[in-house]
């Protein structure tokens, strides 16, 4: 998987979370109250702990079902 493109999308919303989703070209949707409150550290610990939840794999599940 490349993930030197890897997508990145960003919803509306106050709350502060992000999300990935996808399966053949996972993706990782953020909310904008999250860049709003977080630093460029915690936004860094964010993205690599979503990232760390597409290269281990269990969101296709909730792909899947959605």
């Amino acid at each position: 998987m490349d993930w030197s493109c890897a997508e990145l999308f960003r919803i509306p919303d106050t709350f502060v979370n992000a999300a990935p989703t996808g399966m053949d070209r996972p993706f990782i949707v953020i909310n904008s109250g999250a860049l709003k409150l977080l630093d460029d550290d915690e936004m860094r610990t964010l993205l690599g702990h979503e990232l760390g939840h597409v290269i281990s794999g269990p969101r296709s599940y909730v792909t899947i079902l959605s």
